[in-house]
Formats: structure tokens, sequence, C-alpha cells
């Protein structure tokens, strides 16, 4: 495939993706009565990804998405409520997709694997021991740097597990649908990427590599999944491919999963945020004031 091509199909994805979760997340809040507007959502998005995407284990995303989510008119506890539906619909669709790919291309992404990254697996042990333990370091960090997702135990949260519960069929339905769109869209940028190689893999171990790399990300210790990732992905995991250009499709395909998300979010969230955090640290520092005095 022509780079051209690619890198132009790589932005309708990342675009697709976008306005998925967009809608989903909006059509969930009007399930809850409550209007958002279209640059608030996509705003919290890219913020959230680019918290999620700079901290281990992706520990920064979600406190992002409750605080954009009540910047954008939610209720905390209609808030949590959304989270809470997108979250299960999530892992839900992840996993079935996950199974369905795995049945059908799983034994044969697996030859390609042991063909290629396995046999290697010794010398990348030094390497992903390290990285583990600046992740285990960089949360550690992150804990008492991130602001904490607090709630009200008593009220709020009931109050959100009802609302949850509640949801109408129409809402799930729907989101359903956008979950599947946004799941797609994002499980396609690898196998666009690959399609520029020299030898192009076959689709099937690409797709399931493609998984395998997106979704393992989430327990990985390392912002990202970084390090593991991308010894993976030259060792073959992408569809055991190992060609020659592989680190530059390495970089392709990170540049429009992580590092897109990352600009993205810097760009759109402190024109929108940035007032308000400027605020919540004045706030901070002139009640640390008072209780000193």
């Amino acid at each position: 495939m022509n780079i051209w091509l690619a890198n132009g199909l790589c932005i309708v994805l990342v675009a697709v993706d976008y306005i998925a979760r967009t809608w989903r997340m909006q059509c969930l809040a009007a399930a809850l009565h409550t209007r958002t507007r279209f640059v608030d959502v996509v705003t919290l998005n890219a913020v959230s990804d680019a918290a999620s995407a700079v901290t281990p284990l992706r520990a920064g995303g979600e406190p992002v998405r409750f605080f954009g989510l009540v910047h954008a008119g939610l209720s905390a506890s209609n808030a949590i409520a959304v989270m809470a539906v997108e979250g299960i619909i999530e892992w839900l669709i992840v996993a079935a997709i996950g199974l369905g790919v795995g049945l059908r291309f799983g034994p044969e992404w697996w030859r390609s694997v042991s063909r290629t990254l396995v046999p290697h697996l010794h010398h990348a042990l030094p390497w992903a021991i390290a990285f583990s333990v600046v992740g285990v370091l960089i949360w550690l960090a992150a804990q008492r740097l991130l602001p904490k997702l607090t709630i009200h135990v008593g009220t709020t949260l009931k109050e959100s597990l009802r609302l949850a519960v509640r949801m109408p069929v129409w809402a799930i339905l729907v989101t359903v649908v956008f979950t599947a769109v946004h799941i797609v869209a994002r499980l396609a940028i690898l196998p666009v990427v690959m399609a520029t190689a020299d030898v192009p893999p076959d689709f099937g171990p690409v797709i399931v590599g493609s998984i395998a790399l997106l979704y393992g990300q989430s327990f990985v210790p390392t912002p990202s999944g970084m390090g593991a990732v991308e010894l993976g992905f030259l060792g073959g995991a992408a569809g055991g491919y190992t060609g020659s250009d592989s680190a530059a499709l390495l970089l392709l395909w990170r540049f429009y999963t992580t590092l897109t998300g990352i600009a993205l979010g810097f760009v759109c969230g402190l024109p929108l945020y940035g007032t308000a955090l400027h605020r919540s640290v004045l706030r901070r520092r002139a009640e640390r004031r008072n209780i000193a005095s």
C-alpha cells in the first residue's frame, strides 16, 4: 500500500475512533437527561487519552474522565454511572472480539510469533525487568502527584449504581454499536500500517497482534506499555514480521495509537481546562495559607 494512502486511512480511523467515543458518551449522558457539547466530550476524551498514555497502567485516565464529565455538566453520580456503563461494555466487546479473532487466527499468529519473538525472549528479559522497575517507580510517583478520584461512598456511589442499572435499553444498544465501531477503528490501524511493509504479513496474525499490542498495554507497568510493546513489535508480535523496516512501522503505529492522543490532549485540553486548573491551584494555595495562619 502507498504510504500516503496508509497515512490518510490512519487519520480517518483516528477520527472515527474519537467521533464514535464522543457520540457514545453523549448518548449515555442524554439517557441521564444531561446535554453535553460535542467539543467538550471530544476534549475530555483526548485529555484522558493523554493522561492514560503517560501514566503506568493507564492510571491517570479515569480521574481525568471523571473531572472532564463533571466539567461538561454531569453530576458526580451521573459521571460515575456513565464511566461504569462505558467500561463494562468496552471490555465485554474487547473480550468478544478477542475471543473470536483468537479462535480464528490465534494458531496462525502463534506459529508466526514462535519463529520470531519466542527465540529472542531471553535477550529481552533484562530490558523487560528494567522497564518494569522504571514503570513501578513512575506509578509510585504518580500516586503522590495525580489527583485522587474521591467520592462520597454513601449516597453518590449508590445513586450511580442505580442509574447505571436503570440505563434505558436504547442507550445500551447505541453504546454497544459506537463501542464496536471505535474498537474496530483502533484495531484496524495496525493492519493499515503493516500493509506498507516491504512484504506485508497475512491479515490474520496482524489483527491478533493488534489486539495484543493495544490492549496488553493495560497490564504492563509502564506508560503505554513502553518497552514491552516495542520489544514485542520488533520481535514479531505484530504478525510475525521482522523486516528491515520494522522500526519505521513501529513509529508509524505508535504515532497514530499513542502520540496523536497525547498531542490532541495537550492541544485541546489546555484552552478548556487550563483556566480551571489554574484556579484550582490558586484555591488550594489560599486554603493552605488559611490553615497555616
